[in-house]
């Protein structure tokens, strides 16, 4: 890759994560209207994709014959905190995007569970967790449309159990399992 494309690359993908965090902030400030929130859920999802094949495409070395190290070390640390921004607010968009339907869709299945260890709020939140949500993308979106057979929710359900009763910091009472970005940031960066 040439040293344009690469600059060009980390322009577009500094662009593209201030546009991803603008929207990110506006959620957590509840500045989304309800009837927007699907549509600028589905787009950020998409601009995340796009930032990551972008981050994917730099190559840091194209950088070495014409800026200092100090320089390329900024713009490695950079791309470093894209990819987990992108990563937080992927997560954090896909609960928003399915808290509901899951919500709703898990007690159906849980109606059918032949031992209820949890209920479908605590279910929700567990699959929902910043430390799960990733490991059941899939597993959530067919339970949310309703096309997961009983006997696989089942043994979804029950690695919901095993997992909920090793996470210390899943709260089940609230509907907030994810930090804010701007905690996260503070823990990890400041």
């Amino acid at each position: 890759m040439s040293l344009k494309t690469t600059i060009d690359n980390y322009k577009y993908a500094e662009q593209l994560h201030e546009l991803i965090d603008d929207v990110y902030n506006q959620f957590e400030e509840g500045g989304i209207p309800d009837l927007k929130m699907d549509t600028i859920i589905n787009k950020t999802l998409n601009d995340i994709d796009r930032l990551k094949n972008l981050l994917n495409k730099i190559n840091v070395n194209d950088l070495e014959s014409n800026y200092s190290k100090s320089t390329i070390e900024d713009v490695e640390h950079n791309i470093h905190f894209y990819f987990e921004a992108a990563e937080h607010i992927e997560k954090k968009m896909y609960a928003l995007k399915y808290y509901d339907k899951l919500l709703q869709s898990s007690e159906n299945y849980i109606s059918n569970v032949d031992v209820e260890k949890m209920s479908a709020r605590e279910f929700t939140k567990v699959l929902l967790h910043s430390d799960n949500i990733m490991d059941f993308i899939n597993h959530i979106k067919r339970i949310a449309v309703g096309t997961m057979s009983q006997n696989e929710f089942n043994k979804i359900y029950t690695q919901a159990n095993e997992r909920a009763g090793r996470k210390g910091d899943v709260v089940v009472g609230s509907r907030k399992a994810f930090e804010s970005f701007q905690s996260y940031i503070k823990k990890y960066y400041l």
